[in-house]
């Protein structure tokens, strides 16, 4: 870089669909002339505004849909893997600038990249890895500041397998959201690495989930920690699930989204559960359904309803708080439809599977559900 311009810095963001680009800082050597417009500056996107503020440029990014996120998806299917890539900006200052004293800053021929990045939320969790009969758990964690005896521990679907720790935590909401809201809620939030797929169609099960419970064990006696939710999504529903059955009591409460697991195993578990998935799901909906009506015919209480997955905020509350008074110990909902897809998305196989996170994470009512079990 020139002398004038000092550093370029990409602010991310978290979004139900994934970890953004959406702001970026231009810091020069020296106080800027604030009449400066938008028009100065090219990025792989639009700028949708700028402040300047003494030797600094804020922007606010629409980055364009290829380069906006954070990471990429490599394969298909049950094959694909995430690769961390840092922020995709690209930002050329195309005219001449001036200081406060009047004194030219030339812009630059070639685009630039961002030098470094800032992720709220996403930088509050530490790393670290736990040993497991000679294997490695890597995770992340969110320590919070208040004083907690809870933990949340969310596990990733199979398409978030990947060499970087931070993967699970690029993807959507799913450990974000709890972090966020730590002051009204607080707790511990342990969002797990799997490098590879971890859980099949076959109801069986890899090392990890036995790992993953000592690693819940050792971080409740480090952190003095007496209550635990789990929730996760897909491969981690399914994880989620086989903990069920063979640690019962670990979790005191669990948020399972678009997974399924056997339903004669599902049909005696006991502990209080709510279950979200599509109605278009292919396989979470009908085997959950089987398992649901295994519970029903063991005596375990389920209430179950159906919603629009863009219904508006009055409606879901509505929905959520009618369930949550049923006082059933098993909530089964489902998305109607093909609500869960993005308007303008044509359909595609297991599109109705691999949306549905991105609305159920949304729901505010549900993580209070959650955080009601002591």
């Amino acid at each position: 870089m020139n002398n004038e311009l000092k550093t370029i810095t990409a602010i991310n963001e978290n979004t139900p669909r994934g970890q953004i680009t959406s702001k970026a800082v231009l810091e020069y050597d020296r106080p800027l002339d604030r009449n400066i417009d938008k028009d100065t500056f090219q990025v792989n996107g639009t700028i949708d505004g700028l402040i300047v503020s003494d030797n600094k440029i804020l922007f606010d990014l629409s980055l364009n849909e290829k380069n906006k996120y954070t990471r990429k998806m490599k394969g298909f299917g049950p094959n694909t893997r995430t690769k961390v890539t840092g922020p995709n900006l690209k930002i050329r200052q195309k005219k001449k600038i001036h200081d406060i004293q009047g004194n030219a800053i030339n812009g630059w021929l070639f685009p630039r990249k961002a030098d470094s990045q800032v992720s709220p939320v996403v930088d509050d969790f530490i790393q670290d890895s736990f040993d497991y009969q000679g294997k490695k758990l890597s995770y992340n964690l969110f320590i919070p500041k208040e004083t907690t005896e809870k933990m949340v521990v969310f596990l990733h679907d199979s398409s978030v397998c990947s060499n970087d720790v931070k993967a699970p935590l690029l993807q959507g909401m799913g450990a974000i959201v709890f972090a966020e809201e730590h002051e009204e809620r607080p707790c511990y939030v342990l969002a797990p690495l799997f490098e590879e797929k971890c859980a099949n169609d076959d109801f069986e099960t890899t090392w990890h989930v036995d790992a993953l419970a000592q690693l819940i064990d050792y971080l409740k006696e480090k952190y003095d920690l007496k209550t635990v939710y789990g929730t996760g999504q897909s491969m981690g529903t399914m994880m989620l699930c086989d903990m069920l059955v063979r640690y019962p009591g670990l979790y005191d409460a669990c948020y399972l989204v678009a997974g399924q697991w056997d339903p004669e195993k599902m049909g005696n578990v006991d502990t209080d559960l709510w279950i979200m998935v599509s109605e278009k799901d292919e396989k979470a909906y009908p085997i959950m359904m089987k398992a649901i009506d295994n519970m029903q015919k063991n005596g375990i209480g389920v209430s179950i309803d159906h919603i629009d997955a863009k219904a508006d905020e009055e409606e879901i509350e509505s929905f959520v708080n009618k369930l949550v008074k049923d006082g059933k110990r098993v909530i089964f909902t489902y998305y109607e439809g093909s609500s869960v897809l993005p308007e303008g998305m044509k359909e595609f196989p297991g599109c109705f599977h691999l949306c549905t996170w991105s609305y159920a994470y949304g729901i505010k009512g549900i993580r209070e559900w959650l955080f009601s079990h002591r």
